[in-house]
């Protein structure tokens, strides 16, 4: 008799073979071994409980915490000269004030940057995981170098070094969940979080029995050289598997620079009735991952000062507070949104450096949905792709190449305001047409839009005929 069987958290097949009493048992103690290390490190119902990046992230993810603890030994080793182990002249009270205030600075940055940045890390989940381990890195190059500067220093870049592990521990922990979340296709965040607590632990003891042989041999070297050259290696290794787990990560979810590449994306389409739009896996390939300048509501804005075009600066704000906005120029901008529930207004102003800038504001309403500031993002993000240089190939897109060529117009004109009036009539007919035939093109490759994590300002507005903020 032939019985076959498949377990749920593998592709494996078991067959037994009942006939006389025959038993195949190197055949069943190599399934029983590969079946509990699944079971160890693995979720529960891999891989259907999972998405399709997962192992391609968590091998890159292995790695790198490989490289990462061995670094460590490396560093702990470099704070531990610096406290005055090993020194005669050392002493407790010394390295217990070293260690507090060290520790004190990273509590109040791991605070600060909390503060200034929390509202971002779920925007740019990836980009901040790879930042936090090159932060990460950097912080253990200035612990490296402490025991090698002066002795009035080392406190100093200790204090640094301690403020960007704090940076790195907000950074990285709050991705880490948000990338997790991602992960768990079958509800099953604790389990995919437990099962990568369990990985990281399996490397970090493989690290700690290859760093207690590093150290042996290391501490009968007459040379600084060749502990630094294993740090500079690993930490090259450390980035490169971090930026592969990054890049291999396909999020759904919309952000502002997934957003905008889907927008060049439907606006270079020949033909806006059948639009091939990428899926999430082919943006993650094109996707920036490096996370300067900070994330903020303006990053659709364009600051190129010494660009050989008109439009150098172009500023879009959303969803921010405004506080210039009563004209009857701007009051006939926001009528022509009478319909929708956000609104977008162009003025022209003088900068800090007394560069002509043009300012976009898009105001949301309090009654907007998902739906309503993703087309409100459609719109500014069309604004500022016409400040490109428009292909006039196809003829649905002309017109942007108008819309391109009165943006320009309004750096040097006497009175830009019927100039703004006109480009938002224009791209408000567009978005019309157009956005319904995106949002759709979107869901059919699988893109999110019942949620986003786009960045829109905590202000909303109101508006009507007699329009106040």
């Amino acid at each position: 008799m032939l019985l076959r069987q498949q377990h749920k958290s593998s592709n494996t097949k078991t067959h037994k073979i009942l006939r006389g009493g025959q038993n195949q048992i190197r055949e069943r103690v190599h399934t029983w071994l590969r079946r509990q290390m699944t079971e160890v490190f693995l979720p529960a119902g891999y891989p259907d409980t999972v998405t399709d990046d997962y192992w391609d992230y968590q091998k890159w993810d292995t790695l790198q915490a490989l490289c990462s603890s061995i670094n460590n030994t490396l560093a702990t080793q470099a704070v531990l000269e610096t406290a005055g182990v090993g020194k005669a002249d050392a002493t407790v009270l010394a390295a217990t004030l070293q260690w507090i205030i060290r520790d004190g600075t990273g509590m109040i940055g791991r605070i600060l940057f909390a503060k200034l940045q929390g509202h971002t890390l779920d925007c740019y989940a990836k980009q901040y995981r790879l930042f936090a381990d090159i932060l990460d890195d950097c912080a253990r190059t200035v612990q490296v170098c402490t025991p090698f500067c002066h002795a009035s220093l080392r406190l100093a870049l200790l204090c640094v070094a301690s403020l960007g592990f704090s940076i790195v521990g907000v950074a990285g922990g709050s991705t880490r969940a948000s990338l997790t979340q991602h992960q768990a296709k079958a509800d099953n965040m604790a389990d995919v979080s437990a099962k990568d607590s369990s990985q990281e632990t399996a490397v970090n003891l493989i690290a700690l029995v290859l760093s207690l042989a590093l150290v042996s041999l290391l501490d009968h070297t007459h040379t600084s050289a060749i502990p630094f050259l294993l740090f500079v290696f690993c930490s090259f290794l450390h980035i490169k598997c971090n930026y592969n787990a990054c890049r291999s990560i396909h999020l759904p979810t919309l952000n502002p620079r997934r957003y905008q590449l889907l927008v060049r994306d439907f606006l270079s389409s020949e033909l806006y009735s059948h639009v091939d739009l990428r899926t999430p896996s082919q943006i993650a390939s094109d996707e920036d991952l490096l996370i300067f300048p900070w994330p903020s509501t303006q990053d659709l804005s364009i600051f190129r000062p010494f660009a050989r075009t008109p439009i150098r600066t172009f500023v879009v704000r959303v969803g921010e507070e405004v506080s210039s906005l009563h004209t009857s120029h701007v009051t006939e901008q926001i009528s022509i949104f009478h319909q929708e529930n956000y609104a977008i207004t162009i003025t022209r102003e003088v900068g800090w450096l007394g560069d002509t800038r043009i300012v976009v504001d898009v105001l949301l309403s309090n009654h907007s949905s998902t739906t309503d500031e993703l087309k409100a993002l459609f719109h500014a993000t069309l604004l500022r792709v016409s400040c490109d240089t428009i292909n006039q190939s196809t003829v649905w897109l002309r017109p942007l190449h108008i819309i391109h060529t009165k943006l320009s117009e309004i750096v040097s004109a006497s009175d830009p305001m019927p100039l703004a009036k006109e480009v938002l009539q224009i791209s408000h007919n567009f978005v019309c047409t157009q956005f319904e035939v995106f949002i759709r093109s979107m869901e059919e490759k699988c893109w999110v839009t019942s949620r986003h994590h786009c960045l829109i300002g905590q202000w909303t507005s109101e508006w009507s005929s007699h329009w106040s903020r």
